[in-house]
């Protein structure tokens, strides 16, 4: 979240972390992980959703929750767009 990514975590991870759930996905069973972690690689729109809830969350924290939603949003979405691209071959 420190890094505006979005997360797949277990409850265990997050405990004494005050988030909203937009900021992380938890699944409950490992085998869950793996699910989620390819549904997020296919979704560049919820990644950066999740980049921006998490940035905003750590943002609060710092005392700018908007600057922190904005560098959530941008590092989400330039990642997501990245790795479709090379999803697809154009870039190497």
């Amino acid at each position: 979240m420190a890094m505006a990514k979005p997360i797949v975590v277990t409850p265990d991870a997050m405990a004494g972390i005050d988030c909203s759930n937009d900021a992380a996905c938890i699944v409950q069973r490992p085998g869950e992980m793996a699910t989620e972690i390819a549904s997020l690689l296919n979704d560049c729109d919820r990644r950066g959703a999740m980049g921006a809830a998490g940035g905003a969350a750590i943002g609060a924290l710092a005392g700018s929750p908007g600057m922190g939603a904005a560098i959530g949003a941008g590092a989400g979405l330039l990642g997501g767009y990245l790795y479709d691209q090379k999803k697809k071959g154009n870039i190497d």
